[in-house]
């Protein structure tokens, strides 16, 4: 979907510099390089694979990078990228994604408007601030001057959205795998996860939060016991 929205844009306005980003080289070439080829050629342009950049019949061009060499990435800081994508921008350091994002711009007077499109699994090292900037909206100011609540959303895609996938499989497969009650449900469900929670936490569960016994008198218990924390 990322890459399918690269080509639109590339075919759409000449002389545009985009990039599309995975965490490794090797990632790259399991999924988008896999099809790159085929693809430049039914749109009338060629992939160059030393370059790793897509040139397009109308002068456009589409870098594909990854963090194992931040430095080249780093590099187009300059491009004037009228869009970078992210494909799963949970394993990706939210740092680089927020410094090369800085620099996806237009021209006054353009027209155009310049995005940023990341796709991603609800878990990994940037999954809290994915789950805060784009689905919660709650960036303390302090922390993000610059952050604007009305310029980030998102589309939650589950398993059933995929009319190609076998449902069933998947799932036997996921919930046969020895993995983490709250890792399946990120899988299965599309629902947040820290990889390195201990216990299932869901905030609510069937409308009630999950870690509070309304029916029980806490002032009578607070005067009666002795309250320990530890963690």
């Amino acid at each position: 979907m990322l890459r399918h929205d690269a080509h639109m844009r590339a075919m759409s306005v000449p002389d545009c510099n985009l990039v599309l980003i995975r965490k490794t080289l090797k990632d790259l070439q399991k999924t988008h390089l896999i099809h790159i080829d085929k693809e430049m050629k039914l749109l009338g342009g060629y992939y160059h694979w030393t370059n790793h950049i897509a040139y397009y019949p109308t002068g456009a061009r589409l870098f594909f990078s990854y963090v194992g060499h931040e430095a080249d990435a780093l590099n187009l800081l300059g491009a004037e990228l009228l869009a970078d994508y992210y494909d799963e921008l949970s394993t990706i350091p939210w740092d680089f994604f927020l410094k090369l994002s800085a620099s996806v711009r237009v021209k006054m007077g353009s027209g155009l408007r310049a995005v940023t499109r990341a796709g991603t699994n609800p878990f990994g090292e940037s999954a809290d601030e994915v789950e805060r900037y784009f689905v919660r909206k709650d960036v303390d100011p302090g922390e993000d001057q610059d952050y604007d609540p009305s310029e980030w959303g998102f589309i939650q895609i589950n398993r059933s959205d995929n009319p190609y996938i076998d449902a069933v499989q998947y799932e036997k497969r996921l919930l046969g795998a020895n993995l983490p009650a709250h890792i399946k449900k990120a899988w299965i469900e599309g629902e947040y996860a820290d990889e390195e929670a201990l216990f299932d936490f869901s905030p609510n569960r069937e409308g009630k939060p999950f870690h509070v016994i309304p029916e029980i008198d806490l002032e009578k218990i607070v005067q009666h016991c002795q309250v320990y924390k530890a963690f």
